[in-house]
């Protein structure tokens, strides 16, 4: 049994939400968690990039979540997940509107500790 479910609950992602990231669709991804059909090589490496972890780690091949040190093709970027009226949402950006949202982001004052 492989350990994709355990990483993505872990971080607390919906299968929707984790399919959108590395860009596949919702089903293909739930059977690879149920083990239905083997994870596709490059799809293999963007989870090990995006969970910081080895692929034979995501396979259940090994217990060790050791990182990985060159796992080739970058994971999506300019995908940014946030919560909007009690829902999840998931959405791509262009790198001009991502350059934009950082900014935007860097203005915001930090919440307070205590709140």
């Amino acid at each position: 049994m492989n350990n994709l479910r355990k990483l993505r609950t872990e971080k607390n992602l919906t299968q929707t939400e984790l399919a959108k990231i590395i860009g596949i669709k919702q089903n293909t991804l739930s059977y690879w968690e149920r083990g239905v059909c083997d994870i596709d090589n490059t799809a293999l490496k963007q989870l090990a990039k995006y969970f910081n972890c080895t692929t034979d780690y995501i396979l259940g091949e090994k217990e060790e979540k050791q990182k990985p040190t060159d796992i080739g093709e970058p994971l999506r970027e300019n995908v940014v997940i946030f919560h909007r009226d009690g829902k999840t949402v998931t959405k791509e950006f262009t790198q001009e509107q991502m350059e934009i949202i950082t900014k935007l982001l860097d203005e915001i004052p930090e919440k307070p500790k205590n709140v």
